[in-house]
């Protein structure tokens, strides 16, 4: 699989120049870094959604959290974090396509990396988060097992990474989101990993087409070109979208947009510029999209470029040595704030919440990494799909 990927036919850099491909050091970089700080930004957020009141406490984006008013409704902290997530892991996860031996081991890898530590997710959620906020809000441990969207339903609903269930009945009736009509979630960040998965399978279909005698780089470069134009549909045609399928979904066109613009700019790393003039101009292009409007057309592929360049040059490099925390830090920091603010935590503000929060989902990340993300990324080089060979007959 690793020989799909070939280089497009354009003038290179100056040999002077240095490029993404130049920058990037496989094994000393600052994505372990990045990703955690994005994870961390994420939880800020949520503490303004989870510790206001309205609606939108867990319902995101929402007027709680103060981007989204000054951005006019383009964007919130959490968002903004989520694209950057996204960006990287179209990098990488475009690499780690390059690297495997064949689409079954690719699809092994990205399995092994999402799923165990989702499933222990789920159920540390429906079976010890669920029950101590039953507890608080009933004040005995009993009838949680029974009620109509119950722990057992909430595993079973949600295992295939499709959310079907967000909550379980009962549970966090007490904030605010239940008194504004809206069912309470037991963990509101999960939703974005479908598309994370969606993502992985769009780069498996980009390496099978690319067995015939399509170039993948240029696949790549035009899958992202098409995005680009559906998200300017979103914007000026947003009646026009809504009829077609697949591309109505307005956060799987966005979030697979922002996962292309990674993978373009791993598979053309050798020509783009790594130059701290152009990652100033890039973050002068968020900002002011941001502000002023065309955000998602012109500062996605600015914020894209800022993302990786800023992976490239951090001093903190190989932060993921002793563990890979950003996963874990990611699925467990919402049903965390959900008990805090259960229990009365919101009366301190949103910042103390927020940090409380944030040391309490850094240990679950630990043990999520250590007790399950690591055993089962031991795992990675099982090809189970292959039939073992007997071995060769001596010769005499």
């Amino acid at each position: 699989m690793g020989k799909l990927l070939r280089d497009i036919d354009l003038p290179r850099a100056r040999e002077t120049r240095t490029s993404f491909g130049d920058a990037f050091d496989p094994r000393s970089n600052g994505f372990g870094f990045l990703r955690l700080a994005l994870a961390a930004v994420v939880v800020f957020s949520h503490a303004w959604l989870i510790t206001g009141i309205g609606p939108d406490v867990v319902a995101p984006p929402g007027p709680d959290d103060p981007m989204w008013g000054w951005t006019k409704h383009q964007e919130f902290l959490g968002g903004l974090a989520v694209a950057g997530f996204f960006v990287i892991s179209g990098f990488l996860i475009t690499r780690s396509a390059e690297r495997s031996r064949s689409l079954a081991d690719f699809a092994w890898r990205r399995f092994l990396r999402i799923m165990p530590g989702f499933w222990a997710c789920l159920v540390v959620s429906a079976f010890v988060v669920a029950p101590v906020a039953w507890h608080h809000s009933q004040g005995d441990w009993q009838g949680v097992l029974s009620v109509a969207d119950s722990p057992v339903d909430y595993v079973v609903q949600n295992s295939t990474l499709w959310i079907r269930q967000w909550g379980v009945d009962g549970v966090f009736d007490q904030l605010p989101a239940k008194d504004a009509g809206v069912d309470p979630q037991l963990n509101g960040s999960l939703w974005t990993l479908r598309y994370e998965v969606v993502c992985y399978f769009g780069i498996a279909l980009l390496a099978i087409v690319s067995l015939r005698r399509w170039r993948r780089p240029a696949l790549v470069v035009a899958g992202a070109a098409g995005l680009w134009l559906v998200e300017l549909l979103h914007e000026v045609a947003p009646n026009v979208v809504s009829r077609i399928p697949v591309i109505s979904d307005g956060a799987l066109s966005r979030l697979a947009f922002l996962f292309m613009l990674g993978a373009a700019l791993y598979v053309l790393r050798d020509r783009v510029p790594s130059d701290p003039r152009l990652a100033g101009l890039a973050a002068a292009v968020v900002v002011g999209t941001l502000v002023t409007g065309g955000y998602t057309v012109l500062g996605l592929p600015a914020l894209a470029y800022l993302c990786l360049w800023t992976a490239f040059v951090l001093p903190i490099r190989s932060f993921e040595r002793h563990g890979d925390y950003s996963y874990g830090l990611y699925i467990y920091a919402f049903p965390i704030q959900q008990l805090l603010a259960l229990y009365g935590f919101s009366r301190f503000g949103w910042l103390a919440s927020a940090l409380v929060a944030l040391i309490l989902s850094l240990g679950a990340a630990y043990l999520s990494w250590h007790l399950v993300e690591k055993r089962a990324l031991a795992l990675k080089g099982w090809q189970w799909w292959a039939p073992a060979r007997e071995p060769a007959p001596a010769s005499a």
